[in-house]
């Protein structure tokens, strides 16, 4: 979501590219696809920085036999952070680890990175 800085930067998921995300100030998902989790369970999502912004407002995840899980990440208001930082949020036995972002943002509804 953005309401301000709205642009299109491209997505990996494990590695593999799996399109553009774009920020607007729809909450709709910009992309949808399958991916298969590491061999420790992980699944790593890397937003390449080609845009002023990347914004990341929230996940939407299912889960072979699990129960489908969305975590929102429009929790800390307006705040600077440590790019070396880790920010851990945990939802129905998922783990989302956070690293790389520069500052939260209500306009973004979530993280953001301004740098490359």
């Amino acid at each position: 979501y953005a309401s301000r800085y709205a642009d299109t930067n491209p997505l990996s998921v494990n590695g593999v590219a799996v399109g553009s995300t774009t920020s607007s100030t729809s909450t709709d998902a910009t992309v949808t696809g399958a991916s298969t989790a590491d061999g420790n369970g992980k699944l790593t999502f890397s937003f390449t920085r080609q845009s002023h912004h990347v914004h990341l407002s929230s996940l939407d995840i299912e889960a072979a036999q699990v129960n489908s899980v969305k975590m929102s990440f429009n929790d800390r208001g307006d705040k600077t952070l440590a790019i070396s930082s880790q920010y851990v949020y945990k939802s129905d036995g998922f783990t989302f680890t956070l690293t790389g972002w520069t500052h939260t943002r209500n306009y973004a509804k979530g993280f953001l990175r301004n740098q490359p």
